[in-house]
């Protein structure tokens, strides 16, 4: 699709009829969300019995930060170390997205950067990088627009050249290369 001539501003509206950057958009938020953890579930709590419907919980600090002693667990070893401890002091649950994004149940080859498994339709409930249902971010369309240009600019305005070929990329509990 070809908007306008070089140099031309591009109008808001035109931004998001793009399909491929539109594509791009949403494998960025995707494989980068910058919310890995959400929805905090209880503080200093005694737990007894817990139903999980995700696939990690992570214990936080009471002050939110991530620190040593916090750790990530796939859900039935935390079950057992939950069932194991009498009380969970200045701890937090949270739900972390990121297993839900890398999940290959839920995305084919779900580690590698894909813009064109945007062409079909996504797996209902697996992409939450803005929220879902009354909780959805009214910031979102804005977002989307600003990655967009974003990427232009990165892409257009800028020489590319690969430094490690093959470095590795962690996920969770958020994206941050190996090597750091």
């Amino acid at each position: 699709m070809k908007i306008g001539t070089k140099g031309d501003f591009i109008p808001c509206d035109d931004i998001l009829k793009l399909p491929y950057i539109n594509k791009l958009v949403e494998e960025t938020m995707r494989l980068g969300n910058l919310s890995p953890l959400f929805s905090e579930l209880g503080k200093g709590m005694l737990i007894t019995k817990v139903k999980v419907h995700f696939f990690l919980i992570s214990l936080l600090r009471d002050d939110g930060n991530l620190s040593r002693e916090a750790y990530s667990l796939r859900v039935d070893e935390a079950l057992d170390r939950i069932q194991n401890t009498q009380r969970m002091e200045s701890c937090k649950l949270a739900k972390a997205h990121s297993y839900r994004i890398t999940d290959p149940k839920n995305y084919e080859d779900a580690l590698c950067f894909d813009p064109d498994r945007w062409n079909g339709q996504s797996n209902p409930g697996t992409f939450w990088a803005f929220g879902g249902g009354s909780r959805l971010c009214p910031g979102n369309m804005l977002a989307r627009m600003q990655v967009a240009i974003f990427i232009h600019h990165l892409v257009s305005g800028c020489r590319w050249e690969l430094v490690f070929a093959n470095a590795g990329m962690r996920y969770h509990p958020h994206p941050i290369p190996v090597d750091g």
